[in-house]
């Protein structure tokens, strides 16, 4: 996907043409790539998409694969059919929510994008330059996350005609640009007493801890970049998840 660009009209007319062809991945720089991939029919039951897609890929079981200027998410036409969400599901991490999620899954009518790999980082650095500013919601913003989404929820089977999204734990503090987008679609917020939570996850590490020392740590708990630095784990995931 890294390898093959192209252009819009062209990008366009194979995702037309090709009902498997969704949203992988989204890269934030050189001005921002979608990575767009052939996952056929396969139901996403994984515990999180990027699983589909490593299962699939591991397997040999993914078409084509190619990738575009992120202009594309402009274009309506990249909507393609797919489905408007039913539901959205926010967590606090480590609180039950792939439960939910996999619950969700077992219906052949339902298509759940569990941590949509596009929108775990891609999508939200690109229109923050990196975190160097706010997320503002814009309508070309709210536009190009609405046609992300239906992108990802395209059914790729005729049964399928109910769309879940879940997003990774961070992505709550985006719940105001989601329901900007979507003022219509209920959220739900799963979460557990936090000191329980982090128990956890000290013995199963998580995303965000990558993020220390980084502009997107500031983003998450409010401190500065050599803060977050200095923080032990356990000190930075509590203000992490205090902010959830």
């Amino acid at each position: 996907a890294t390898k093959k660009h192209l252009g819009i009209e062209d990008a366009l007319a194979r995702i037309s043409a090709v009902p498997g062809l969704v949203p992988v991945a989204i890269d934030p720089g050189t001005g921002g790539r979608v990575l767009w991939a052939d996952l056929g029919d396969h139901p996403f039951r994984e515990w999180q998409f990027l699983f589909t897609v490593k299962h699939l890929a591991e397997a040999g079981a993914i078409g084509e694969a190619f990738n575009t200027d992120i202009a594309i998410l402009k274009d309506e036409r990249v909507v393609n059919g797919g489905l408007t969400p039913s539901g959205f599901i926010f967590h606090i991490s480590r609180c039950g929510s792939t439960l939910v999620a996999k619950a969700l899954a077992r219906s052949l009518a339902h298509v759940v994008i569990t941590q949509g790999g596009p929108l775990q980082r891609g999508f939200w650095a690109y229109l923050t330059n990196d975190w160097r500013k706010p997320l503002e919601p814009t309508g070309d913003a709210l536009h190009m996350f609405r046609n992300l989404v239906e992108a990802m929820t395209r059914p790729r089977r005729l049964d399928q005609t109910v769309a879940f999204v879940k997003f990774i734990s961070w992505n709550i503090l985006y719940a105001d640009f989601v329901a900007a987008a979507y003022p219509h679609v209920p959220s739900l917020f799963l979460y557990r007493e936090p000191v329980e939570v982090i128990a956890s996850v000290m013995n199963e590490t998580t995303a965000v801890l990558h993020a220390k020392g980084t502009r997107e740590a500031t983003f998450l708990t409010g401190a500065s970049i050599e803060e977050t630095d200095d923080m032990t784990d356990t000190e930075y995931l509590a203000e992490c998840y205090a902010r959830y």
